[in-house]
């Protein structure tokens, strides 16, 4: 399970700072693990979390959608949370977002 905190924020309807505030501080202290991701440009899925920052490789694959693409920082790539495993263990699956049954207005690919 992912910790979004600016997507939590408007869920909860609070300051959006407040959350990634406190998500900082749990990570702090571990209860949650402060990872980067590299968000691809046509499904919208990501590849595996990396920590530090500079884990992140400037050259990704998306294998979901089987394109391969750059990661521009101030486009793609996303700081997220994740419950420490030392807590608990939770497994995440990766969906891509780009797949026919969410595109209805394309009738055929080539």
């Amino acid at each position: 399970m992912l910790i979004r905190p600016f997507e939590l924020a408007d869920h909860w309807k609070v300051s959006s700072h407040g959350v990634l505030k406190v998500c900082l501080l749990a990570a702090r202290i571990g209860i949650i693990d402060l990872k980067w991701r590299v968000l691809c440009p046509i499904g919208r899925s990501a590849k595996d979390g990396v920590d530090p920052l500079t884990g992140i490789k400037s050259q990704v694959h998306c294998e979901t959608c089987n394109v391969q693409f750059d990661a521009q920082f101030d486009r793609s790539v996303e700081v997220y949370f994740q419950l420490s495993k030392s807590i608990r263990n939770v497994p995440t699956t990766t969906y891509c977002i780009g797949g026919p049954g969410l595109t209805p207005h394309i009738v055929a690919q080539w």
